[in-house]
């Protein structure tokens, strides 16, 4: 009995590992190549409008590939809204590590760095319209957590004295969320109108008497 035997697998189990992890990996691309082509989609024409078709048309895939990986248009839908959870958890995470004691510029930068990524990123942009989309399960629930997240900055930038505590004040998370919802509609329609950043940097502007 060979040396080998008790302390190496043989070769055919580590060629079986390797073709694995490949495998592992091709499957890896191929799914972030859909979850890329759906969100384009959304982005382009809504999630009523998009269609398992046209997904697989605009993004050079294939029926079985799609369905491989996930079994309907909403799962794919629901793996968007992650992605924008992902970067709202990110970005929230990333307000304590800059360091930044007043909670005003804590909430500026949340939103505008926000903005910034969706005006770049077409599945943020997809992923943040998915939470209002009504035949979506999750949305919801996402939404209201990134709403929450906005508030809170709200709610301490009023406490500490930047923002004046008066009632429009404590409204002010459901303007700056109208405004990124609005202002991501608004992407493929209007070419010519301001970008996003602009528009949540204007809302803060405009309500809080922010500098320019």
């Amino acid at each position: 009995m060979s040396p080998g035997h008790f302390g190496s697998p043989s070769p055919s189990v580590v060629g079986g590992a390797v073709k694995g992890r490949r495998r592992q990996k091709r499957a890896g691309i191929t799914r972030e190549k859909i979850v890329d082509a759906a969100a384009r989609q959304f982005d382009a024409c809504g999630f009523a409008a998009a269609s398992i078709n046209t997904i697989i048309e605009n993004g050079n895939l294939t029926k079985g590939a799609i369905y491989f990986h996930f079994s309907s248009k909403e799962e794919l839908a629901q793996q968007v809204i992650e992605r924008w959870s992902d970067m709202v958890n990110d970005e929230y995470v990333a307000l304590g590590e800059a360091g930044d004691r007043s909670p005003y510029r804590q909430l500026v930068r949340f939103c505008s760095e926000m903005a910034h990524r969706i005006d770049a990123d077409p599945i943020l942009r997809a992923g943040l319209l998915l939470t209002v989309e009504p035949s979506v399960t999750g949305g919801k629930t996402a939404y209201m957590k990134w709403h929450k997240s906005i508030d809170e900055l709200v709610v301490r930038s009023i406490e500490s004295g930047e923002i004046s505590d008066r009632p429009a004040s404590y409204r002010l998370s459901d303007q700056v969320c109208a405004t990124f919802i609005g202002g991501a509609q608004l992407h493929s329609v209007d070419v010519g109108s301001p970008n996003l950043r602009t528009r949540i940097v204007d809302v803060f502007d405009g309500l809080t008497g922010g500098p320019d």
